[in-house]
């Protein structure tokens, strides 16, 4: 019965991000070398309005990995399944498995979820 409520919450943030999402996404001057920087646009925000002129999400190519690895691994540790394949799907979609490192990344934790492995049996990582 608690899994329904969460569910139902899940679709409408999932609705109320589509709706948000509904604009060009904005040029972005500030970082290149950002997650979210993709041909001069941010993919993630959809303005760059800044009151500081400094985007406050800048976050490093590696430093987001790192951070995708770890959430990735929590959701492991767990046990939603659920949320990792949506979250799989999300970043899939936005890119994040794009290149070798994420590929890899992703065949790991792809490998180790239909195993049902927990963070114990995690490999060390190389990064």
């Amino acid at each position: 019965m608690g899994g329904e409520g969460k569910q139902k919450s899940e679709k409408i943030a999932d609705s109320t991000t589509k709706q948000a999402r509904s604009g060009p996404p904005p040029a972005c001057f500030y970082h290149s070398d950002c997650f979210a920087y993709q041909k001069g646009k941010c993919r993630v925000l959809y303005s760059n309005d800044f009151d500081s002129g400094q985007c406050p999400f800048y976050r490093s190519r590696s430093d987001n990995r790192k951070e995708l690895e770890a959430c990735m691994r929590r959701l492991l540790r767990i046990g939603r399944r659920d949320l990792l394949d949506k979250y799989m799907r999300y970043h899939a979609e936005a890119g994040a498995f794009a290149n070798d490192y994420s590929d890899g990344v992703a065949d790991e934790i792809l490998a180790y979820r239909n195993r049902g492995a927990g963070e114990e049996d995690w490999p060390e990582s190389g990064a």
